[in-house]
Protein backbone atom coordinates (compact mmCIF):
# COMPACT_ATOMS: atom_id res chain seq x y z
CA UNK A 1 0.00 0.00 0.00
CA UNK A 2 2.79 2.44 0.90
CA UNK A 3 4.41 1.84 -2.49
CA UNK A 4 1.15 2.73 -4.24
CA UNK A 5 0.66 5.89 -2.18
CA UNK A 6 4.18 7.07 -3.01
CA UNK A 7 3.76 6.10 -6.66
CA UNK A 8 0.54 8.07 -7.20
CA UNK A 9 1.97 11.11 -5.39
CA UNK A 10 5.12 11.01 -7.50
CA UNK A 11 2.94 11.07 -10.64
CA UNK A 12 1.10 14.09 -9.25
CA UNK A 13 4.17 16.11 -8.27
CA UNK A 14 6.56 15.17 -11.11
CA UNK A 15 4.01 15.93 -13.82
CA UNK A 16 3.11 19.23 -12.15
CA UNK A 17 6.77 20.15 -11.64
CA UNK A 18 7.57 19.43 -15.28
CA UNK A 19 4.76 21.73 -16.41
CA UNK A 20 6.02 24.42 -14.04
CA UNK A 21 9.52 24.11 -15.51
CA UNK A 22 8.08 24.20 -19.02
CA UNK A 23 6.70 27.68 -18.30
CA UNK A 24 10.03 28.91 -16.95
CA UNK A 25 12.21 27.31 -19.62
CA UNK A 26 13.52 29.87 -22.11
CA UNK A 27 14.15 27.57 -25.07
CA UNK A 28 11.34 26.18 -27.23
CA UNK A 29 12.93 22.72 -27.24
CA UNK A 30 13.17 22.71 -23.45
CA UNK A 31 9.53 23.76 -23.08
CA UNK A 32 8.32 21.07 -25.46
CA UNK A 33 10.46 18.40 -23.84
CA UNK A 34 9.07 19.20 -20.38
CA UNK A 35 5.54 19.23 -21.77
CA UNK A 36 5.97 15.83 -23.45
CA UNK A 37 7.55 14.32 -20.33
CA UNK A 38 4.70 15.65 -18.16
CA UNK A 39 2.21 14.10 -20.57
CA UNK A 40 3.98 10.73 -20.50
CA UNK A 41 4.30 10.72 -16.70
CA UNK A 42 0.56 11.28 -16.50
CA UNK A 43 -0.63 8.98 -19.30
CA UNK A 44 1.56 5.89 -19.10
CA UNK A 45 0.48 4.72 -15.59
CA UNK A 46 -3.15 5.15 -16.62
CA UNK A 47 -2.65 3.37 -19.94
CA UNK A 48 -0.83 0.25 -18.69
CA UNK A 49 -2.77 -0.35 -15.46
CA UNK A 50 -4.41 -3.70 -14.91
CA UNK A 51 -7.64 -4.19 -12.96
CA UNK A 52 -7.19 -0.75 -11.41
CA UNK A 53 -10.36 1.32 -11.20
CA UNK A 54 -13.79 0.33 -9.95
CA UNK A 55 -15.30 -0.12 -13.42
CA UNK A 56 -12.27 -1.78 -15.06
CA UNK A 57 -13.85 -5.23 -15.21
CA UNK A 58 -17.14 -3.76 -16.42
CA UNK A 59 -15.42 -2.21 -19.42
CA UNK A 60 -13.70 -5.50 -20.18
CA UNK A 61 -17.13 -7.19 -20.11
CA UNK A 62 -18.49 -4.59 -22.57
CA UNK A 63 -15.47 -5.03 -24.84
CA UNK A 64 -15.69 -8.82 -24.85
CA UNK A 65 -19.46 -8.79 -25.37
CA UNK A 66 -19.07 -6.63 -28.45
CA UNK A 67 -16.14 -8.74 -29.67
CA UNK A 68 -18.37 -11.81 -29.50
CA UNK A 69 -20.96 -10.09 -31.69
CA UNK A 70 -23.28 -9.18 -28.85
CA UNK A 71 -24.81 -5.84 -27.95
CA UNK A 72 -24.27 -3.51 -25.03
CA UNK A 73 -25.75 -0.09 -24.33
CA UNK A 74 -23.00 2.48 -24.50
CA UNK A 75 -22.96 5.81 -26.27
CA UNK A 76 -22.17 5.64 -30.02
CA UNK A 77 -18.71 7.17 -29.74
CA UNK A 78 -17.56 4.68 -27.15
CA UNK A 79 -19.24 1.86 -29.06
CA UNK A 80 -17.36 2.82 -32.22
CA UNK A 81 -14.07 2.93 -30.30
CA UNK A 82 -14.61 -0.60 -28.97
CA UNK A 83 -15.55 -1.91 -32.41
CA UNK A 84 -12.52 -0.26 -34.02
CA UNK A 85 -10.14 -1.89 -31.55
CA UNK A 86 -11.90 -5.22 -32.08
CA UNK A 87 -11.69 -4.81 -35.86
CA UNK A 88 -7.92 -4.27 -35.61
CA UNK A 89 -7.62 -7.52 -33.67
CA UNK A 90 -6.29 -5.81 -30.55
CA UNK A 91 -6.98 -6.89 -26.98
CA UNK A 92 -8.97 -5.02 -24.34
CA UNK A 93 -5.72 -3.57 -22.98
CA UNK A 94 -5.67 -1.27 -25.99
CA UNK A 95 -9.03 0.17 -25.02
CA UNK A 96 -7.52 1.57 -21.82
CA UNK A 97 -4.43 2.80 -23.68
CA UNK A 98 -6.48 4.71 -26.27
CA UNK A 99 -8.87 6.12 -23.65
CA UNK A 100 -5.97 7.31 -21.47
CA UNK A 101 -4.37 9.09 -24.42
CA UNK A 102 -7.71 10.61 -25.44
CA UNK A 103 -8.54 11.89 -21.96
CA UNK A 104 -5.19 13.45 -21.18
CA UNK A 105 -4.71 14.90 -24.65
CA UNK A 106 -7.91 16.91 -24.26
CA UNK A 107 -7.04 17.72 -20.64
CA UNK A 108 -3.66 19.16 -21.69
CA UNK A 109 -5.32 21.07 -24.53
CA UNK A 110 -7.70 22.64 -22.00
CA UNK A 111 -4.84 24.05 -19.91
CA UNK A 112 -3.97 27.73 -20.47
CA UNK A 113 -0.45 28.70 -21.53
CA UNK A 114 -0.02 30.71 -18.34
CA UNK A 115 -0.36 28.79 -15.07
CA UNK A 116 -0.67 25.51 -16.96
CA UNK A 117 0.84 23.72 -13.96
CA UNK A 118 -1.92 25.03 -11.68
CA UNK A 119 -4.61 23.73 -14.01
CA UNK A 120 -2.87 20.35 -14.21
CA UNK A 121 -2.38 20.12 -10.45
CA UNK A 122 -6.08 20.60 -9.75
CA UNK A 123 -7.12 18.37 -12.65
CA UNK A 124 -5.03 15.57 -11.19
CA UNK A 125 -6.37 16.08 -7.68
CA UNK A 126 -9.97 16.18 -8.87
CA UNK A 127 -10.02 13.69 -11.73
CA UNK A 128 -6.96 11.47 -12.05
CA UNK A 129 -8.55 8.56 -10.23
CA UNK A 130 -11.83 9.22 -12.02
CA UNK A 131 -9.97 8.59 -15.30
CA UNK A 132 -9.38 5.05 -13.97
CA UNK A 133 -13.07 4.53 -13.33
CA UNK A 134 -15.76 6.50 -15.18
CA UNK A 135 -14.06 6.34 -18.58
CA UNK A 136 -16.99 7.40 -20.73
CA UNK A 137 -17.92 10.33 -18.53
CA UNK A 138 -14.31 11.50 -18.28
CA UNK A 139 -13.96 11.38 -22.08
CA UNK A 140 -16.97 13.68 -22.25
CA UNK A 141 -15.77 15.96 -19.44
CA UNK A 142 -12.34 16.67 -20.96
CA UNK A 143 -13.91 17.55 -24.31
CA UNK A 144 -16.25 19.94 -22.46
CA UNK A 145 -13.25 21.40 -20.62
CA UNK A 146 -11.51 22.14 -23.90
CA UNK A 147 -14.72 23.54 -25.41
CA UNK A 148 -15.17 25.78 -22.36
CA UNK A 149 -11.60 27.06 -22.61
CA UNK A 150 -12.17 27.99 -26.27
CA UNK A 151 -15.52 29.55 -25.38
CA UNK A 152 -13.83 31.68 -22.72
CA UNK A 153 -11.27 32.86 -25.26
CA UNK A 154 -13.81 33.68 -27.97
CA UNK A 155 -17.54 33.28 -27.84
CA UNK A 156 -18.70 30.95 -30.57
CA UNK A 157 -22.02 29.36 -29.68
CA UNK A 158 -22.12 27.04 -32.70
CA UNK A 159 -18.63 25.66 -32.12
CA UNK A 160 -19.36 25.16 -28.44
CA UNK A 161 -22.62 23.29 -29.14
CA UNK A 162 -20.92 21.10 -31.76
CA UNK A 163 -18.24 20.14 -29.23
CA UNK A 164 -20.90 19.43 -26.59
CA UNK A 165 -22.68 17.11 -29.01
CA UNK A 166 -19.34 15.44 -29.81
CA UNK A 167 -18.72 14.95 -26.08
CA UNK A 168 -22.19 13.44 -25.71
CA UNK A 169 -21.12 10.65 -28.08
CA UNK A 170 -19.13 9.32 -25.10
CA UNK A 171 -21.55 10.20 -22.31
CA UNK A 172 -24.94 11.90 -22.48
CA UNK A 173 -24.23 13.95 -19.34
CA UNK A 174 -22.45 16.35 -21.71
CA UNK A 175 -25.84 17.50 -23.02
CA UNK A 176 -26.36 19.35 -19.73
CA UNK A 177 -23.90 21.97 -21.02
CA UNK A 178 -26.08 22.98 -23.94
CA UNK A 179 -27.67 25.51 -21.58
CA UNK A 180 -24.47 27.57 -21.33
CA UNK A 181 -24.86 29.67 -24.53
CA UNK A 182 -28.51 30.41 -23.69
CA UNK A 183 -27.79 31.88 -20.27
CA UNK A 184 -24.57 33.60 -21.25
CA UNK A 185 -26.29 36.97 -21.51
CA UNK A 186 -26.47 40.34 -19.79
CA UNK A 187 -29.37 39.28 -17.56
CA UNK A 188 -27.43 36.36 -16.10
CA UNK A 189 -24.27 38.43 -15.80
CA UNK A 190 -26.26 41.13 -14.03
CA UNK A 191 -27.61 38.61 -11.53
CA UNK A 192 -24.15 37.26 -10.84
CA UNK A 193 -22.73 40.78 -10.51
CA UNK A 194 -25.35 41.61 -7.88
CA UNK A 195 -24.92 38.31 -6.08
CA UNK A 196 -26.32 38.52 -2.60
CA UNK A 197 -27.07 36.40 0.42
CA UNK A 198 -30.43 35.54 -1.14
CA UNK A 199 -28.62 33.08 -3.41
CA UNK A 200 -26.98 31.35 -0.44
CA UNK A 201 -30.38 31.16 1.25
CA UNK A 202 -31.83 29.63 -1.94
CA UNK A 203 -29.13 26.96 -2.05
CA UNK A 204 -29.65 26.29 1.63
CA UNK A 205 -33.37 25.82 0.98
CA UNK A 206 -32.60 23.26 -1.73
CA UNK A 207 -30.13 21.51 0.55
CA UNK A 208 -32.73 21.13 3.31
CA UNK A 209 -36.05 20.97 1.43
CA UNK A 210 -35.17 19.80 -2.06
CA UNK A 211 -37.82 17.08 -2.51
CA UNK A 212 -40.10 19.12 -4.86
CA UNK A 213 -37.11 19.95 -7.09
CA UNK A 214 -36.18 16.25 -7.16
CA UNK A 215 -39.68 15.26 -8.27
CA UNK A 216 -39.67 17.73 -11.17
CA UNK A 217 -36.16 16.77 -12.25
CA UNK A 218 -36.93 13.04 -12.27
CA UNK A 219 -40.02 13.69 -14.39
CA UNK A 220 -37.89 15.55 -16.92
CA UNK A 221 -35.22 12.83 -16.97
CA UNK A 222 -37.72 10.03 -17.49
CA UNK A 223 -39.45 11.94 -20.31
CA UNK A 224 -36.29 12.37 -22.43
CA UNK A 225 -35.42 9.00 -24.03
CA UNK A 226 -32.22 10.37 -25.53
CA UNK A 227 -30.70 10.75 -22.07
CA UNK A 228 -31.50 7.09 -21.24
CA UNK A 229 -31.29 7.48 -17.46
CA UNK A 230 -33.81 4.69 -16.91
CA UNK A 231 -31.18 2.27 -15.59
CA UNK A 232 -30.08 4.83 -13.02
CA UNK A 233 -33.62 5.74 -11.98
CA UNK A 234 -34.46 2.08 -11.44
CA UNK A 235 -31.30 1.41 -9.42
CA UNK A 236 -31.54 1.47 -5.65
CA UNK A 237 -27.88 2.48 -5.56
CA UNK A 238 -28.53 5.82 -7.29
CA UNK A 239 -32.02 6.61 -5.99
CA UNK A 240 -31.08 6.53 -2.34
CA UNK A 241 -30.18 9.61 -0.35
CA UNK A 242 -26.49 10.29 0.08
CA UNK A 243 -24.95 10.68 3.50
CA UNK A 244 -23.91 14.31 3.74
CA UNK A 245 -22.43 15.17 7.09
CA UNK A 246 -22.38 18.60 8.63
CA UNK A 247 -18.82 18.25 9.92
CA UNK A 248 -15.64 20.20 9.33
CA UNK A 249 -15.09 18.71 5.86
CA UNK A 250 -18.44 19.94 4.54
CA UNK A 251 -18.01 23.37 6.11
CA UNK A 252 -14.54 23.68 4.59
CA UNK A 253 -15.86 22.61 1.18
CA UNK A 254 -18.67 25.17 1.44
CA UNK A 255 -16.15 27.90 2.33
CA UNK A 256 -13.89 27.00 -0.60
CA UNK A 257 -16.73 27.02 -3.13
CA UNK A 258 -18.56 30.10 -1.82
CA UNK A 259 -15.52 32.32 -1.11
CA UNK A 260 -15.08 33.54 -4.73
CA UNK A 261 -18.65 34.89 -4.73
CA UNK A 262 -17.73 37.56 -2.21
CA UNK A 263 -15.49 39.17 -4.85
CA UNK A 264 -17.71 38.56 -7.83
CA UNK A 265 -18.09 42.23 -8.80
CA UNK A 266 -14.35 42.82 -8.83
CA UNK A 267 -13.75 39.61 -10.76
CA UNK A 268 -16.34 40.55 -13.38
CA UNK A 269 -14.87 44.04 -13.64
CA UNK A 270 -11.49 42.45 -14.26
CA UNK A 271 -12.93 40.20 -16.98
CA UNK A 272 -16.64 39.83 -17.66
CA UNK A 273 -15.99 36.37 -19.11
CA UNK A 274 -15.47 35.22 -15.54
CA UNK A 275 -19.27 35.15 -15.37
CA UNK A 276 -19.10 31.87 -17.31
CA UNK A 277 -17.02 30.32 -14.53
CA UNK A 278 -19.55 31.46 -11.94
CA UNK A 279 -22.38 29.97 -14.02
CA UNK A 280 -20.69 26.57 -13.85
CA UNK A 281 -19.94 27.00 -10.15
CA UNK A 282 -23.60 27.80 -9.44
CA UNK A 283 -24.65 24.63 -11.30
CA UNK A 284 -22.05 22.57 -9.43
CA UNK A 285 -23.17 23.85 -6.03
CA UNK A 286 -26.80 23.22 -7.00
CA UNK A 287 -26.11 19.56 -7.83
CA UNK A 288 -23.96 19.24 -4.71
CA UNK A 289 -26.93 20.36 -2.61
CA UNK A 290 -29.39 18.13 -4.47
CA UNK A 291 -27.30 14.98 -4.07
CA UNK A 292 -28.25 15.02 -0.40
CA UNK A 293 -31.71 13.95 -1.53
CA UNK A 294 -30.81 11.68 -4.43
CA UNK A 295 -27.42 10.14 -5.18
CA UNK A 296 -27.95 10.30 -8.95
CA UNK A 297 -27.15 14.04 -8.78
CA UNK A 298 -23.62 13.11 -7.75
CA UNK A 299 -22.87 12.07 -11.35
CA UNK A 300 -24.30 15.33 -12.71
CA UNK A 301 -22.26 17.26 -10.16
CA UNK A 302 -19.11 15.47 -11.27
CA UNK A 303 -19.60 16.80 -14.78
CA UNK A 304 -19.48 20.39 -13.49
CA UNK A 305 -16.67 19.82 -11.02
CA UNK A 306 -14.01 20.95 -13.49
CA UNK A 307 -15.17 24.51 -12.77
CA UNK A 308 -12.94 24.27 -9.68
CA UNK A 309 -9.93 24.24 -12.02
CA UNK A 310 -11.08 27.47 -13.63
CA UNK A 311 -11.87 28.94 -10.20
CA UNK A 312 -8.29 28.22 -9.11
CA UNK A 313 -6.90 29.81 -12.28
CA UNK A 314 -9.16 32.85 -11.85
CA UNK A 315 -8.11 33.34 -8.24
CA UNK A 316 -4.42 32.84 -9.09
CA UNK A 317 -4.44 35.48 -11.82
CA UNK A 318 -6.28 38.23 -9.90
CA UNK A 319 -3.91 39.63 -7.31
CA UNK A 320 -6.52 41.97 -5.76
CA UNK A 321 -8.35 39.04 -4.08
CA UNK A 322 -7.63 39.13 -0.33
CA UNK A 323 -5.83 36.05 0.99
CA UNK A 324 -5.87 34.46 -2.46
CA UNK A 325 -2.67 32.50 -1.77
CA UNK A 326 -4.12 31.20 1.47
CA UNK A 327 -7.30 30.28 -0.39
CA UNK A 328 -5.39 28.40 -3.10
CA UNK A 329 -3.23 26.61 -0.56
CA UNK A 330 -6.29 25.61 1.47
CA UNK A 331 -8.04 24.37 -1.69
CA UNK A 332 -4.92 22.40 -2.65
CA UNK A 333 -4.52 20.92 0.82
CA UNK A 334 -8.19 19.92 1.00
CA UNK A 335 -8.09 18.15 -2.37
CA UNK A 336 -4.65 16.67 -1.69
CA UNK A 337 -5.92 15.04 1.50
CA UNK A 338 -8.93 13.65 -0.39
CA UNK A 339 -6.58 12.41 -3.12
CA UNK A 340 -4.60 10.35 -0.62
CA UNK A 341 -7.68 9.33 1.34
CA UNK A 342 -9.02 7.75 -1.85
CA UNK A 343 -5.85 5.67 -2.19
CA UNK A 344 -5.96 4.36 1.37
CA UNK A 345 -9.66 3.50 1.16
CA UNK A 346 -9.58 1.87 -2.30
CA UNK A 347 -8.02 -1.58 -2.09
CA UNK A 348 -8.53 -3.73 -5.17
CA UNK A 349 -9.51 -6.72 -3.01
CA UNK A 350 -13.25 -6.36 -2.36
CA UNK A 351 -12.79 -8.27 0.92
CA UNK A 352 -10.65 -5.41 2.24
CA UNK A 353 -12.72 -2.47 1.00
CA UNK A 354 -16.01 -3.46 -0.57
CA UNK A 355 -17.29 -0.31 -2.24
CA UNK A 356 -14.22 1.61 -3.36
CA UNK A 357 -12.29 3.01 -6.31
CA UNK A 358 -10.01 -0.08 -6.58
CA UNK A 359 -6.76 1.88 -6.73
CA UNK A 360 -4.26 -0.07 -4.65
CA UNK A 361 -2.00 -1.92 -4.95
CA UNK A 362 -1.08 -0.59 -8.36
CA UNK A 363 -0.64 -3.35 -10.96
CA UNK A 364 0.30 -3.13 -14.64
CA UNK A 365 -0.39 -5.36 -17.65
CA UNK A 366 3.19 -6.56 -17.27
CA UNK A 367 2.63 -8.11 -13.82
CA UNK A 368 -0.99 -9.23 -13.97
CA UNK A 369 -0.29 -12.09 -11.59
CA UNK A 370 0.08 -9.58 -8.74
CA UNK A 371 -3.52 -8.38 -9.04
CA UNK A 372 -5.65 -8.93 -5.95
CA UNK A 373 -8.91 -8.17 -7.74
CA UNK A 374 -11.85 -10.45 -7.00
CA UNK A 375 -14.45 -11.71 -9.46
CA UNK A 376 -16.94 -9.26 -10.98
CA UNK A 377 -19.86 -11.18 -9.45
CA UNK A 378 -18.34 -10.92 -5.98
CA UNK A 379 -17.75 -7.19 -6.37
CA UNK A 380 -21.30 -6.58 -7.57
CA UNK A 381 -22.53 -8.18 -4.35
CA UNK A 382 -20.85 -5.32 -2.47
CA UNK A 383 -23.42 -2.85 -3.79
CA UNK A 384 -26.41 -4.87 -2.70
Amino acid sequence: MLYTVVFYNLILFFSTALLYVSEKEKTAIGRRLCLVLAFLVTVVPSAIRFEIGADYVSYIAIFEELAAGGTSYVEPGFLLLNKAINFLGLGYEWLFIVVAIFIHTFAFLSYPKKNRYIAHLFFMLLFYFQTFNILRQMMAIVVIMYAFKLYMQQRNDIRFCIMVVFASLFHTVALLFLFVPFINNKITQGYIRHFSWTAIIFWGFIFILGAPFISVFLTVLSSVPALDYSSYLESARYTQSSEVSTGLGVLLKAYLYFYPFFFVRNLLNADRKNALIFILLIAYILFWALQKHLLIFYRAGQAFEFCIIFIALMMASNTFIPFRRLYLFTLFLFLFLLFNKNIFESHTDYKVTCNSGRLAPYVTVFNKEDSKRGTRAAEISCYR
